[in-house]
């Protein structure tokens, strides 16, 4: 098994990324992360070739994720 293969779990991921555990699971839920779900407490899993992949989006200016994702500035009038 290679590096890019092995699961990590939402602890590792949110270490990996450098944010909360709670931004990774909303991270999942909208779709903006792919996790595998697995044992009976359907725990998430996750593939570092998934997280590489999520990050060169991150990167790329032009990624529908980027500007979809990206919070809106409130104005105030």
């Amino acid at each position: 098994m290679t590096d890019s293969d092995r699961l990590l779990n939402v602890k590792e991921v949110a270490a990996f990324l450098n944010v909360a555990e709670v931004t990774v699971r909303r991270m999942t839920e909208r779709g903006d992360l792919p996790c595998y779900r697995v044992g009976n407490r359907n725990e998430r899993r996750f593939r570092m070739r998934d997280l590489e992949a999520y990050l060169e989006t991150r990167r790329d200016p032009n990624s529908k994720l980027t500007s979809s994702s990206r919070r809106r500035k409130r104005v105030r009038s």
